[in-house]
């Protein structure tokens, strides 16, 4: 119910809306999302950049298993014996563990930098991309159709008469006196190019000269 009323309330603006408004929304609409993506972008950045930690690591296992390697070999000394190899080996065994658990995290700090950064994004851009962004194409296709049949046909009657009548329902009532001092009875007796022609001027589609 409320995403019903919210989306109601949205389209009404958009409607009632002159050309130099829908212009400021946009702006704010598209400011709105740069800022967040940026925001997203830069804590995904950060999280992205804690895979260092796992650089260290496998710096570190990759010593360690150097240090192996040396002792395997002390294994095949005579003086020495087998069990500096096996313990060779077991230190191997564990720079490896540890050079895959790098691995691993490395993947997974990149997995949550991604998912943080396109939540940080799509939660507070989702009315815009959600809502606003649908209706605002649908009013872009109303006025597009609107600009298209002034330009073929701008004197129709009844293209005049819709105009007018959209000029009622979506202007002020200061802005109606603007253009006649009783809208509502020139509308009544088909006296519709003015309050047409300010419906137009009020979309930023300017009307066709008169000759």
């Amino acid at each position: 119910m409320a995403a019903t009323v919210e989306r109601g309330s949205v389209t009404l603006a958009l409607r009632n809306s002159d050309h130099k408004t829908i212009t400021l929304m946009d702006a704010i609409a598209v400011f709105w999302l740069l800022l967040w993506l940026v925001i997203a972008g830069l804590a995904s950045y950060e999280i992205w950049s804690l895979s260092r930690l796992s650089d260290s690591a496998e710096v570190s296992a990759g010593a360690v298993d150097r240090a192996g390697r040396a002792l395997q070999g002390l294994g095949e000394l005579p003086l020495v014996g087998a069990e500096s190899g096996e313990l060779g080996t077991e230190i191997r065994t564990a720079a490896a563990d540890i050079r895959e658990s790098a691995a691993r995290t490395r993947a997974d700090v990149h997995q949550l930098s991604v998912l943080l950064g396109v939540s940080i994004f799509l939660i507070p851009s989702s009315p815009v991309l959600g809502l606003y962004v649908p209706l605002r194409l649908r009013r872009r296709r109303d006025v597009a159709a609107l600009r298209k049949r002034a330009t073929v046909d701008p004197d129709d009657p009844s293209f005049q008469a819709y105009l007018a009548q959209r000029a009622l329902t979506n202007m002020t009532y200061d802005e109606l006196l603007t253009v006649s001092a009783d809208p509502a009875r020139d509308v009544a007796r088909g006296r519709h190019s003015a309050l047409a022609a300010a419906e137009l001027d009020r979309l930023g589609l300017v009307p066709r000269t008169r000759n």
